[in-house]
This record gives C-alpha cells, structure tokens and sequence, in this order.
C-alpha cells in the first residue's frame, strides 16, 4: 500500500486532475486502513490537501482512522507522542505546500523553515 501512496504522490506532481486524485484515494484508504495503517496516515494527509486545493470541504479523510485521528492536529500530536518524525515532517511539509499554492507566501516562508529544521532535510 506505500507503492499505492506514492503512486498517488507522482500522479499529484504529473499533474493529474484532482478531481481524479481525490476519488481515487478515497476509495482506497478503507483498504489501507486494514492492511496500512501506516500508509493511510500519509494517504489521508494527502486526500486533505487535494479537498482544500479543491475547495471540497463535505469531505472527511480522517473519518477512515474510526475518530482515533480527527483531523491534522490530532495526527500531528498522535506521530509525536510516538515518534514517526516521518509523518510529523510530512504534516509540516502540506502545510507548507498549501500555504504556498493558496498564496500565503509568508506562512509558507514559515513552514519552509520549519520543515528544513528537521534532521532529514539536512
């Protein structure tokens, strides 16, 4: 299921239509849930950005997480206290790209920082 996500990612960055993305990864994450819980995490992560760069705000990813994880806030919280720098650093990286696509150049001039802080970037 990360080969799914990533698949997911590089058809995001080719450029495929959103609307596409959107659906697509919806219907896979019930099966990433059971079978990923790792990867969903960064599906449900992605599924989000592509709903706010479309303005779909009926949607909800995280409802697959079954209210464990209710939103990003709670993600971010839940990969720190168990220490998946990974999903923590993929958070402030979508904060960063959203920021930037959504013109907010000073926010993302914060999450750049913030995401080259980490030891990965280095």
């Amino acid at each position: 299921y990360m080969a799914q996500c990533m698949k997911f990612r590089f058809l995001f960055f080719r450029g495929e239509k959103l609307s596409i993305l959107s659906h697509d990864i919806g219907t896979n994450l019930q099966s990433m849930t059971r079978f990923s819980p790792w990867s969903v995490k960064y599906s449900v992560l992605d599924k989000e950005m592509i709903d706010s760069l479309t303005g779909d705000k009926s949607s909800n990813p995280y409802g697959v997480l079954d209210g464990i994880i209710r939103n990003k806030q709670s993600l971010l919280a839940d990969a720190q206290s168990k220490m998946h720098f990974q999903i923590v650093e993929a958070v402030h990286l979508q904060n960063f790209f959203l920021s930037f696509w959504m013109g907010d150049y000073e926010e993302a001039a914060k999450a750049s920082d913030l995401v080259m802080s980490f030891p990965t970037s280095k």
